[in-house]
């Protein structure tokens, strides 16, 4: 798409449950999960870097999976290197992203919000969301796989990476599992304003 153009993913309400269990140890799952794509040679179409929104979203999975792979996420980013970046935007804010077990804890090795190189989260504007995982023992909720990286809390992913200022981690309390209405006061008004446009 030309290079002006960014993809918006905005103003869903997403609730899923997996009914069948992923046991095998390879066996990925992730939720939503965003590719990006680059060519500095490619005409006719061109292929820019890639560029896009997440904002104002409600997401809750309830996922079924013992599987231990290193590659399972929640909301899920990968494509290009630091040497060869392909993302020239990446912004997510105001969101509220939470994965549950249906059954026990989430795997250890998975993470609510991944980033499969660190030159995503260098084209990355991610602040003022919810980041939440269910269970009783909940895993770390961010990785970066290359250089390997993992950061349990929100904290300490701000303070490494400076990214998610103004986000947190609260249950929000929904009226109902189908029902995404939050009802835990202390989320009101940590969202930020975000522009908008007049189509005519």
């Amino acid at each position: 798409f030309p290079s002006h153009d960014i993809n918006h993913v905005y103003n869903n309400v997403i609730n899923g449950f997996q009914a069948s269990a992923i046991t095998g140890t390879s066996m990925v799952i992730n939720p939503i999960n965003v590719s990006g794509a680059f060519s500095a040679t490619a005409v006719n179409p061109s292929n820019p870097r890639d560029a896009i929104e997440v904002i104002n979203n409600t997401v809750v999975y309830n996922i079924n999976t013992t599987s231990t792979s290193t590659t399972q996420a929640g909301l899920n980013f990968s494509g290009g290197t630091v040497a060869a970046p392909v993302w020239s935007r990446i912004v997510v804010v105001n969101n509220h992203l939470e994965v549950n077990p249906t059954v026990g804890n989430l795997p250890s090795a998975f993470r609510l919000y991944r980033f499969s190189d660190r030159s995503q989260v260098d084209s990355l504007q991610s602040s003022n969301n919810n980041f939440r995982m269910g269970g009783t023992a909940p895993p770390a909720i961010f990785r970066i796989t290359t250089p390997a990286a993992d950061h349990a809390t929100v904290a300490a992913w701000n303070t490494a990476t400076g990214r998610d200022a103004g986000s947190v981690s609260l249950p929000a309390n929904f009226l109902t599992s189908s029902l995404l209405v939050p009802t835990n006061i202390a989320l009101d008004n940590l969202g930020t304003p975000i522009g908008y446009r007049d189509w005519e």
